[in-house]
């Protein structure tokens, strides 16, 4: 990965939804959505920080939502199911 993170999760599954916020990242670049071994890591707020000095940190900071990939996609089918369900109201 190449990336440091001050605070990290590691790869695992898992059962529920976690929120992070402030998370730092040595990462070249940040994906808002994410998906690695069977979660999803959702990022907001994502902001570049470049700090001088001698423990200067370069990199980013993000609020991050981690949750199962099947909750992910259940959550994706019921918004749509409502899309859908507004949508015919509205014809």
């Amino acid at each position: 990965m190449g990336s440091v993170y001050r605070w990290a999760l590691g790869v695992c599954t898992l059962t529920e939804v976690i929120i992070i916020m402030k998370v730092q990242s040595s990462a070249l670049t940040v994906k808002p959505i994410e998906v690695l071994g069977g979660n999803v890591y959702i990022r907001k707020n994502i902001v570049r920080i470049d700090n001088d000095g001698d423990e200067g940190f370069h990199g980013w900071e993000y609020d991050e939502t981690v949750l199962p990939l099947e909750q992910y996609l259940l959550a994706i089918e019921v918004m749509g199911q409502r899309i859908t369900n507004l949508m015919l109201e509205v014809m």
